[in-house]
């Protein structure tokens, strides 16, 4: 779990827009942004504009940087832009580049249960880096801005209510988490894979 803080903050926590012309294939693999992944972003932009962030960081990864770039230069208050690498996407070793639909990827992944990657990060490793990136923001009051990765997110938002063995949660490109440390130090899910400026999502999922 997160460790509890006495002082609060807020967490937007971003997934990048869609990348490149394989979108399944996904970790270290880093194409840039697709048009898609642009007008996804672009939308997410024009939406945040005016909220303000005290803080605003990205994963190295292009496709991240690429988002976060376009978020940042529409906010009309601009915190600087960090880049911190651990909020990078897990390295899948020799699955990098790999689609997700492959038998040898679905092999690895386990439905979610995953443990390690052949040759590649295991997720304790994972988990104890993306767990350091969120738990120095929770310990810094204010509004931070996050621009990261679909398994990240994945794996804070299991941290957070103390899920350790699946992976539940499936971020959409250019989707909003937000989390919150209210006063007494409890970490709050306020919302989860948020798409309001792309489209109906309740339509879409519940559509005949």
């Amino acid at each position: 779990m997160i460790k509890p803080r006495p002082r609060w903050s807020t967490v937007l926590l971003v997934r990048h827009g869609q990348a490149g012309s394989h979108p399944d294939h996904a970790g270290r693999w880093d194409p840039p942004l697709s048009e898609i992944g642009r007008a996804q972003a672009g939308a997410l932009a024009e939406r945040l504009a005016e909220l303000r962030f005290d803080s605003a960081r990205v994963s190295p990864l292009r496709r991240a940087g690429e988002t976060g770039q376009l978020i940042h230069s529409a906010l009309v208050h601009q915190p600087s832009l960090t880049v911190d690498d651990r909020l990078a996407e897990c390295h899948r070793g020799r699955l990098e580049g790999v689609s997700e639909r492959t038998p040898e990827f679905r092999a690895a992944w386990r439905g979610g249960t995953w443990a390690a990657w052949p040759g590649g990060e295991d997720r304790a490793q994972f988990r104890s880096r993306v767990g350091a990136a969120l738990d120095r923001l929770h310990d810094s009051p204010g509004n931070h801005l996050v621009v990261t990765h679909g398994n990240v997110i994945n794996e804070l938002l299991c941290l957070v209510i103390g899920v350790t063995r699946v992976a539940p949660f499936r971020p959409a490109t250019a989707s909003a988490t937000l989390l919150r440390t209210d006063s007494e130090g409890t970490v709050q899910v306020l919302a989860v894979n948020d798409l309001w400026h792309l489209e109906d999502s309740f339509a879409h999922h519940l559509a005949g």
